[in-house]
């Protein structure tokens, strides 16, 4: 069942230009809360940021990587060189571990020092 039309009102769904200020100052105000809460992106420098972070990244893991690859690689030459098969290969990738993780922490200080300090 429809209302009847009011009679009185002319203008019915037309927005004021006063109404559409207001609403558009609230959208405003919301999108900058939005994009706070959301965490903006950066500016252009961004993706430069993202690129040294990423190498950064890539060099840590490779330092641990290449730990645990010699530490392994001389565990198995021990273990063929002496006969001791698993016992030499274990204790070579503890070793190699051990060494990638330091290898890890060593560079890791080094990129948090300032530019002055590693020289």
């Amino acid at each position: 069942m429809a209302l009847p039309p009011d009679p009185g009102d002319d203008e019915k769904g037309v927005i004021s230009e006063a109404d559409r200020a207001a609403i558009r100052k609230r959208l405003d105000k919301l999108g900058g809360e939005l994009g706070r809460a959301r965490g903006d992106k950066l500016d252009d420098a961004e993706p430069e940021a993202r690129g040294k972070a990423m190498g950064a990244a890539f060099r840590l893991s490779a330092e641990l990587i290449a730990g645990l690859v010699v530490g392994g690689l001389i565990g198995y030459a021990i273990d063929q060189w002496v006969g001791s098969t698993p016992i030499g290969l274990i204790a070579g990738l503890l070793i190699g571990v051990a060494t990638g993780l330091y290898n890890v922490v060593r560079a890791a200080k080094t990129m948090q020092s300032g530019p002055s300090e590693r020289l």
